[in-house]
């Protein structure tokens, strides 16, 4: 949904469609679902397009080189703030993510975060690409990355980075990650389903742990 903006306030502090309030949807993976970060809407038409395609990347998990030249044509714009290019390249970052275009897509995120490396969904986003490339613990230090600077959805943060402990058998961690994205949002269902599954496995982990009598 685009938001309405009052005249008065820059694009950027908009909700939900800007970088105070980004758009939190399920990337379906082969094992569990992740969640993606798509971003601002822009201040051009192509932007905005930009912005739409990206909408449904992160629902779909599909994009195609059209998608991506979209958000190339909005980059073309001199006059594009500091702001909607930064959110412009994570939207071209996701599409191409979606595409599977990983480098590419991690070197828009990279140049997002020249522009403003202060926002905690383009790390939550470079930890998704690490864990599609089964990189898991380079995703938990982006995601570590993610919370530090605050992002305004941690609880994402925290539930992706439980999943890449999960991936690296680091059941306890997995375990605290999940519990800390309930507490933030107790009626989160992906989560509660997520902490009983790696609970069970730490049940019987600790079960074939114990001494047998001969």
């Amino acid at each position: 949904m685009v938001c309405q903006y009052e005249t008065m306030f820059p694009r950027w502090l908009c909700m939900p469609c800007s970088w105070s309030a980004v758009l939190l949807v399920t990337v379906f993976m082969t094992v569990d679902s992740l969640a993606q970060s798509a971003t601002v809407i822009g201040n051009t038409p192509y932007s905005r397009e930009c912005f739409s395609a990206a909408e449904l990347a992160v629902t779909f998990n599909v994009a195609g080189d059209s998608d991506i030249n979209v958000c190339n044509k909005a980059l073309e714009d001199v006059n594009l703030t500091r702001v909607d290019r930064a959110a412009t390249l994570v939207n071209r970052g996701i599409l191409e993510s979606a595409a599977g275009y990983y480098d590419q897509a991690r070197a828009s995120y990279d140049e997002a975060l020249e522009l403003a490396d202060d926002k905690g969904e383009t790390h939550i986003n470079i930890g998704n690409i690490h864990v599609r490339q089964e990189r898991y613990r380079q995703a938990v230090d982006e995601y570590s990355k993610g919370i530090d600077k605050s992002s305004r959805r941690p609880h994402v943060a925290f539930l992706n980075r439980g999943l890449a402990y999960e991936y690296l058998n680091e059941f306890e961690d997995a375990r605290d990650d999940y519990r800390r994205a309930l507490e933030l949002l107790p009626d989160w269902i992906r989560a509660k389903k997520m902490l009983a599954r790696v609970e069970l496995k730490l049940t019987r982990q600790n079960e074939s742990s114990k001494p047998t009598d001969d």
